[in-house]
């Protein structure tokens, strides 16, 4: 019996590799299918859903990144958490579907915090943070429109393709997330100048920036932290993951009626859409997929049918003269205003509306003088003031579609942000 538990310990301790304590690796790396002719248990099945499928080594880099996620930036790195609870489950099964490590969501934490507004100096953008040029190599369509790697489907699929590429390049995940963050020809230049395959190895030398030398650092600290937030003094999030229906959208509409039509806000529509550049979707897209809040569908379908039979109707009210347009055919010119009135805007003059005629001509007089009689304080009939005037909708249901001029189904102009 001794000799059978030495020979057990013999065998043991030869397999682990030259120089490597028990402790230092978690894990391997990516798990190789089993034989289709091997039993597993129930009790084997969750082994296997809590093994990691990218190594993570427990060196001095790592536990220093763990420690510096749990004092210094312990609240950046709990709103991290706090974002991820939305997206965690849709990314996660995008990489199991790809039969990739379902833990490379959590790149998304240390490149964006799951921030889809995120964008960095150098015009990255999304929980991704791709590149446009990269981008457009996957298919994400960034335009003045659409920003395709806002929308954390579209862009969690682009990233797994591009992980993919990566691991057939690499053959190795701490390399792969070394080439996701400083590109794939500065990771071969280093592997060329050490004559090694090894990324810790590279981080030794003088041939990797510095960022990309503790990033993969970085990522193994926060996804051991991520997976069990509690063991290192986090708060688990209690927040629902994002839940939302999804309707096609044939003719271009402001995001503003979309709100209307399903009991919603602006904000809310926004965040669902954050790929949406403006107020509205893209014109040239008749089959546009938008996102609404969950169960909002058919209330949605109904208010937006009353309004193409123009049983809703919109009723306006003009409101108070905003800005005085140049004279530019007079000697005495204002100068205060545009030349043209913005797009939804009305030209008028300020003598068409007597009831506002008083505050009208008190608003003006503080800047534009010139245009004021200044006997008997009346307008001057010689050089009436044109201003702008804009429309607000009438008190009733209506108030939510406005002021924004132009009907719910337009090829509007109005993109701002």
């Amino acid at each position: 019996m001794l000799t059978v538990l030495i020979g057990i310990l013999f065998i043991t301790l030869h397999a682990l590799p030259v120089g490597a304590e028990p402790s230092e690796t978690v894990t391997a790396a990516i798990n190789q299918p089993s034989s289709p002719f091997e039993a597993t248990t129930p009790a084997d099945e969750a082994i296997e859903e809590n093994k990691y499928h990218i190594p993570v080594v427990l060196n001095n880099s790592v536990e220093t990144y763990i420690e510096y996620f749990r004092t210094r930036e312990k609240r950046t790195f709990q709103r991290w958490l706090n974002n991820s609870a939305h997206y965690l489950d849709p990314m996660k099964k995008i990489f199991k579907d790809e039969n990739l490590p379902e833990e490379l969501v959590y790149v998304a934490m240390i490149e964006s915090g799951f921030d889809s507004g995120a964008v960095s100096r150098s015009k990255a953008a999304g929980h991704w943070q791709f590149m446009p040029d990269t981008a457009r190599q996957y298919g994400l369509r960034s335009d003045w429109w659409i920003d395709e790697r806002k929308d954390y489907i579209k862009s969690t699929h682009a990233a797994a393709q591009h992980f993919r590429d990566l691991h057939s390049r690499f053959g190795s995940w701490p390399l792969v997330l070394a080439a996701y963050n400083a590109g794939a020809s500065k990771v071969l230049r280093a592997m060329q100048k050490t004559g090694s395959e090894d990324f810790w190895d590279l981080k030794e030398s003088a041939y990797l920036r510095r960022e990309t030398k503790v990033y993969v650092s970085k990522f193994m600290a926060a996804s051991l932290i991520a997976r069990d937030p509690a063991a290192y003094g986090f708060r688990v999030p209690d927040v629902e993951p994002l839940r939302y229906d999804e309707v096609v959208i044939r003719e271009v509409m402001d995001l503003r009626t979309v709100a209307y039509c399903t009991d919603s806000t602006y904000e809310r529509i926004k965040s669902l859409n954050p790929e949406i550049n403006g107020k509205s979707t893209p014109p040239d897209d008749n089959r546009y997929l938008l996102k609404i809040p969950k169960g909002k569908k058919k209330i949605f379908l109904a208010r937006i049918d009353a309004i193409r039979k123009a049983e809703i109707r919109i009723s306006w009210d003009e409101e108070v003269y905003i800005s005085l347009l140049n004279q530019g055919e007079s000697s005495r010119e204002p100068g205060n205003g545009p030349d043209i009135c913005p797009v939804f805007e009305k030209e008028t003059t300020l003598a068409q509306r007597p009831s506002q005629q008083q505050a009208a001509r008190r608003n003006a007089a503080q800047e534009t003088e010139p245009a004021i009689d200044d006997k008997d304080g009346h307008l001057n009939a010689k050089n009436p003031m044109t201003a702008c005037a804009k429309r607000t909708p009438a008190i009733g249901p209506h108030r939510y579609l406005v002021p924004w001029a132009l009907p719910p189904f337009s090829n509007t102009a109005d993109r701002h942000r």
